[in-house]
């Protein structure tokens, strides 16, 4: 029994990773335009390939021309989930078309976390 302040977050923990490990399998997955199945768009790879940009808020034609190269060059691309738990700290806004991933990303983030805690409870 893993205790932190005299609460268990083991069988809370359990709950997550059971829930999430596979859910991408129990549901069939539609095109929010057709409502249609669509092949799933959730494999090995998935969340290799999608990425997470830095942005910036816009500034003034003038201010936007000068910056325009610069901002190019220290504009940030990451993996989506390394991306998100970088920036967690701060306040993070998930930008995509409907159907683009931002729930499966999301929900992927919570597994890996979940399961991550779980290893840290049971080396305690």
């Amino acid at each position: 029994m893993s205790c932190t302040h005299g609460l268990d977050f083991e069988p809370y923990l359990q709950s997550i990773c059971t829930t999430y490990e596979r859910w991408w399998s129990l549901y069939t997955e539609e095109d929010v335009k057709t409502h249609r199945p669509v092949t799933p768009l959730v494999t090995p790879t998935f969340f290799a390939d999608l990425v997470v940009q830095t942005w910036q808020p816009r500034k003034s034609q003038v201010e936007e021309s000068r910056d325009t190269e610069q901002q190019q060059e220290t504009a940030e691309k990451l993996p989506i989930l390394e991306g998100l738990r970088k920036y967690a700290p701060e306040h993070v806004l998930l930008m995509g078309t409907p159907g683009s991933g931002k729930s499966t990303t999301l929900q992927r983030l919570l597994l890996e976390e979940a399961q991550a805690a779980k290893k840290d409870l049971t080396k305690s």
